[in-house]
């Protein structure tokens, strides 16, 4: 157990990581564009855009890693014979037998959840950030502002995007992998 709780950890920082430094990226983008105006969107809509491309892509990169800690804690559970020896051995096994599609199985729905949660948590807390820094420009936002900004924000993008999550269970097909997935 203590192998899955080290992927886990690893694989949440790697995440952490590449959504911060991927979202900053995309918001330069979007902000600083080729345009003929100087940008290509300012404000909310930039920084909810850049927070749904950020989630989406960092999704699209650490999903192996989600699938296969998801995968590896049931295999652990089993009362019979393990089916996977580890990370290694679960991707290349799923790779055998379903090639490139049953190792990215389920992804378009977490895309789905993804696109409404990070767009929300990103957007949210940056356009608030800015509003309320405007207020103190020349001091910046103090760290309570920051904080209570962050809680209410990370509530309500989790409560928003929650039927994303949960909704698809009852939708799902009868041949699905997983429950709330679809075969892709």
């Amino acid at each position: 157990m203590g192998v899955l709780n080290a992927l886990k950890a690893k694989q949440n920082l790697l995440s952490i990581c590449l959504v911060l430094l991927l979202q900053d990226l995309y918001e330069n983008i979007l902000r600083n564009g080729n345009h003929q105006n100087g940008s290509i969107l300012s404000g909310a809509p930039a920084n909810s855009i850049a927070g749904a491309a950020a989630g989406c892509t960092t999704l699209i990169l650490i999903y192996t890693l989600e699938i296969a800690h998801t995968r590896l804690t049931a295999d652990i559970g089993r009362a019979d014979v393990r089916q996977f020896r580890g990370i290694f051995h679960f991707l290349t096994t799923i790779y055998n037998k379903d090639g490139i599609r049953g190792v990215y199985r389920g992804l378009p729905a977490f895309l789905h959840g993804m696109v409404v949660h990070r767009s929300l948590y990103f957007g949210g807390f940056d356009t608030l950030k800015e509003i309320l820094s405007g207020e103190a420009a020349e001091h910046g936002l103090a760290p309570w502002k920051r904080w209570v900004v962050a809680q209410a924000v990370t509530a309500s993008a989790g409560l928003m995007s929650y039927p994303l999550d949960s909704g698809y269970s009852s939708k799902a097909d009868d041949d699905a992998i997983w429950p709330g997935t679809t075969n892709v």
